[in-house]
């Protein structure tokens, strides 16, 4: 038992030890720091052992190191809140390109690591730096030769690794076929943001294989970091406006930077860029209201259509294409999806000019407003955009088709539940230019008019 003790003593003093120094890998060290490593570890084996050095006593000691590590992560991944106290948070070391020189004293970086960190990824002159970020290094912020940099706007690369996540319960079964819960509860922790400055937001992407982001994920996570700057809880979006100008890299994470642009009596105006590469991706302005009472009107909900019970989910309505889709149809999905009439690969050569899809999130979401408004901005990119293709009978699976969205623009309009039935009723406006404009509108079952929603994509057609 007094092993068990000793090492568990040991093990909290140099996790403080490392904590406090910052350097939890050898490519941080210098030769006295690995001189100074050795020295400490033949210490600490005299310290824990002692004189017993059999077999059971250094299983003991291990085991109790192994498991002290096991129950630190445990505590982050169920108290999220201590884990910048043990792990640190992200610092903003230059802004605008001026070093911040209270951060770096109080990192302990000198100010020539930084312009080698710079050097590093090909910037010559602090100046042409909008916004360098600290990470935390192995889960530690502390040490200057760990630091990677994330770069905005400017700067034509980005060096930031991609942070480790503890695997969820959701993560795991999905190797074996989630529950929809499960799946939902990935979606809102993809939603949920980290934030790492004032006004200065962190999105990971979902673990998919795709090539590029999902545009409706970078739109919901936008609109997260617009409504986390909002102050009166009382204010929901009511309507966004967003490009998308790049394509994003779904093996890095994506920065979000906020512009209070406007806090008025009653409504406020956000401006939101994400950035990858060091090159905005997206940008977003969301403006929130105040709820008031006013005149009512709206267009009515289409009449004497199929009701989602009635239809089958996105996975039966798609076995037929099995072998087209790949492992795209066996993927778990956040957004229980039905189509009124044919999916958009059997309907190849038959022209249309509107659709109409149910949907609704695979599972229970919390009672907050601005998570379902998120959602419904997530789900309302995944079929809009094919409508515009409804005209001339083509489908999504064509090989001679480049399609990509963008611009996006939602208008909220009364309260809905994003896990209940919504009524997705969507019209192609025009097609020419190699672009394609198409109109939503999102009732709720009992026909109310939810939301508005405008796309524009590139619908280019290789000869």
């Amino acid at each position: 038992m007094d092993i068990v003790l000793r090492a568990a003593f040991v093990w909290v003093l140099l996790a403080v030890a490392m904590r406090v120094g910052g350097k939890r890998e050898i490519a941080q060290m210098s030769a006295f720091d690995l001189i100074m490593l050795v020295t400490v570890g033949d210490l600490i084996g005299q310290t824990v052992m002692q004189e017993d050095y059999s077999l059971t006593a250094g299983v003991l000691a291990v085991c109790t190191f192994a498991l002290m590590a096991v129950g630190l992560q445990y505590v982050t991944w169920r108290f999220p809140a201590t884990q910048s106290a043990i792990e640190g948070r992200p610092s903003i070391i230059v802004r605008d390109g001026v070093a911040d020189f209270d951060v770096l004293h109080s990192e302990r970086i000198p100010l020539h690591d930084l312009h080698e960190a710079a050097r590093g990824g090909g910037i010559r002159d602090l100046r042409d730096i909008d916004l360098c970020v600290l990470e935390t290094a192995a889960r530690s912020r502390s040490s200057p030769r760990a630091a990677q940099e994330t770069m905005k706007r400017r700067i034509p690369a980005q060096a930031t690794t991609r942070r480790p996540r503890t695997p969820t319960r959701a993560h795991r079964e999905c190797q074996h076929g989630p529950m929809p819960q499960d799946t939902l509860d990935g979606l809102i922790r993809l939603l949920d943001l980290e934030a790492i400055e004032v006004n200065i937001f962190r999105g990971l992407s979902s673990e998919e294989g795709l090539q590029r982001v999902f545009g409706g994920q970078v739109a919901g996570q936008a609109l997260v970091a617009a409504a986390r700057t909002v102050d009166d809880p009382e204010r929901m979006v009511h309507s966004l406006h967003s490009y998308f100008l790049r394509p994003g890299d779904p093996n890095l994470p994506i920065l979000y930077d906020v512009d209070r642009i406007r806090d008025g009596r009653s409504f406020t105006t956000r401006r939101v860029v994400a950035i990858q590469h060091g090159r905005a991706i997206f940008n977003l302005h969301a403006s929130f209201h105040i709820a008031e009472q006013g005149l009512d009107h709206q267009e009515v909900m289409p009449p004497d259509l199929p009701q989602p019970d009635e239809l089958p989910d996105w996975k039966t309505r798609m076995e037929p294409h099995r072998e087209t889709l790949g492992e795209s149809w066996d993927r778990p999905r956040p957004i229980d999806l039905r189509y009124i009439r044919d999916d958009p690969m059997s309907r190849t050569g038959q022209s249309a000019t509107s659709q109409q899809v149910w949907l609704r999130a695979a599972g229970e979401l919390p009672d907050d407003p601005t998570l379902h408004a998120c959602v419904v901005t997530y789900a309302s990119d995944l079929t809009l955009l094919d409508t515009t293709l409804l005209p001339f009978g083509l489908g999504w699976n064509n090989a001679n088709l480049q399609m990509a969205s963008l611009d996006h623009a939602m208008w909220f309009h009364r309260p809905f539940r994003a896990d209940e039935w919504l009524l997705y009723d969507q019209q192609a406006i025009s097609t020419s230019g190699s672009r394609g404009l198409a109109r939503g509108e999102i009732y709720t079952r009992g026909g109310a008019l939810a939301a508005s929603v405008m796309q524009e994509g590139l619908v280019r057609v290789r000869r």
